[in-house]
């Protein structure tokens, strides 16, 4: 977010101010996403398409949001036309051509989904659990060894999943959902 109680700040590649857009919602701890030519924002329960140029809300979709304090901690994930984001405590698959909520995972989902080949991952009370972009089908679990505090956003690679809490990393083969290893630093 950006200003005293937050807003979005875009910036030509020479570093001068090309605008700032001061009509979102006022919280903090956001981060905004950019794809195929257009910026995405999740504040407080309305999910934006802006302008790159002007910041102007191209469309919005309200969502609603249960309110634990004003900072959001989420940022969107997107990929294949297609925006995940964390509404606390659920998980939601947005359509970016039709504007659309298109599905829900309900219940105990907590910091920002990633999504990488294919897959959306979200952290869900001591797992990580890997579901279906198009319709949210649950495709399988990475088991944190009863870390109930694990956190963020997990990491995807080409061939590994990374998630951490405060004491702990732990990474996992994305194939079989094995865990490799188990790091005590978080």
């Amino acid at each position: 977010d950006g200003g005293s109680y937050g807003g979005l700040y875009g910036f030509s590649t020479n570093g001068t101010q090309r605008f700032f857009y001061s009509g979102l919602q006022q919280y903090d701890q956001w981060t905004p996403a950019y794809y195929q030519g257009t910026i995405y924002t999740w504040v407080g329960g309305v999910f934006n398409a802006h302008d790159p140029m002007t910041g102007t809300v191209l469309w919005n979709l309200n969502l609603g949001w249960n309110w634990n304090g004003w900072s959001m901690n989420t940022v969107p994930a997107i990929d294949g036309g297609r925006a995940f984001i964390q509404q606390q405590p659920n998980l939601i698959g947005i359509d970016l051509t039709a504007h659309t909520n298109v599905w829900l995972v309900a219940g105990g989902v907590t910091g920002s989904p990633a999504v990488a080949n294919g897959v959306v991952y979200a952290i869900i009370g001591d797992s990580v659990q890997a579901f279906a972009p198009l319709d949210g089908t649950l495709l399988g679990t990475y088991e944190a060894t009863n870390d109930t505090g694990i956190g963020w956003q997990p990491i995807v690679t080409d061939d590994a999943l990374f998630v951490a809490s405060s004491s702990s990393t732990y990474i996992f083969d994305l194939a079989s959902h094995q865990l490799l290893q188990t790091i005590p630093y978080g």
